[in-house]
């Protein structure tokens, strides 16, 4: 895990890196999707969904993780 360092003023606010799965997960609720709705809009399962949030890598194709980036806006 990578953690960095910013300084504020005169605290320092550490922060960590999310993984891939906490990226997907946020940009899905910051857009106000549920995962059904995602998993429509890329075309596979809820449950696929579920499982990546969750740190299942293997849960979804490139394919279907492309689409949710795009969906997503995710680089």
């Amino acid at each position: 895990m990578i953690i960095c360092l910013r300084k504020v003023g005169v605290e320092c606010v550490v922060m960590t890196e999310k993984t891939v799965f906490e990226v997907v997960r946020d940009a899905r609720c910051a857009k106000g999707m549920t995962q059904s709705a995602l998993a429509s809009a890329a075309g596979c399962k809820q449950s696929a969904i579920s499982m990546f949030e969750g740190g299942r890598v293997d849960a979804l194709s490139q394919k279907n993780l492309a689409g949710i980036a795009e969906h997503l806006g995710l680089d």
